[in-house]
């Protein structure tokens, strides 16, 4: 090999040497540059979750606010004898999201309006005792104990109302069928003074 060949070569290692190192240095500083994304990348997703965990905590205070809001209202339809209005709020106040003291709170509130505007469909001119006995089976089972002695003659009661009023147009055959039903309903509940026949 002649002498300029030489000199090629090591002009051609020279240069691969300072390119190796200059691609190193690159990507020294790029790893660096990776490397501050990153941690610039980590503080904002620590940041995104600490501003996550402040709208939760703001969030789950408006749900509170809400709820409150809306048992107060609740207590007030009971005041002003508003239960069908007291009903439908609690009935749509359990759909949602509510911690087991405020689930309670608004269960009372729901059997008692529910309760308070099924008796109120077995009186006046304006009786409707299927949808009594229907509202009635709905609150029994979210019935604490004193609201479920309160609630369970009222069904066969209904039944006994129905009957009498059909006895009352000579519809007998109706009668004796709503009768029946009251006393089969008396005597599941143990009540056998009330029981017909």
């Amino acid at each position: 090999m002649s002498h300029r060949g030489k000199k090629s070569n090591v002009f051609i290692a020279g240069f691969i040497t300072v390119a190796v190192i200059a691609i190193c240095i690159f990507f020294k500083f790029k790893v660096k540059d990776i490397k501050a994304e990153n941690d610039a990348g980590d503080k904002k997703i620590e940041q995104l979750e600490n501003e996550l965990a402040a709208e939760k905590q703001r969030t789950e205070e408006e749900r509170q606010m809400y709820v409150y809001s809306q048992m107060m209202a609740l207590m007030c339809y009971e005041v002003i004898d508003k239960y069908e209005d007291g009903y439908l709020l609690s009935k749509k106040l359990l759909q949602g999201k509510l911690t087991d003291e405020e689930k309670k709170n608004v269960i009372s509130q729901y059997v008692f309006n529910g309760y308070m505007m099924a008796a109120s469909y077995m009186h006046g001119d304006d009786r409707r005792f299927g949808k009594a006995r229907e509202l009635f089976a709905e609150l029994l089972p979210y019935a604490d104990e004193d609201m479920r002695q309160r609630i369970q003659p009222k069904v066969p009661l209904t039944w006994y109302f129905e009957g009498s009023g059909y006895m009352m147009i000579q519809q007998y055959d109706k009668a004796y069928s709503c009768m029946e039903n009251a006393s089969i309903g008396f005597e599941e509940i143990g009540d056998a003074k009330n029981k017909i026949g």
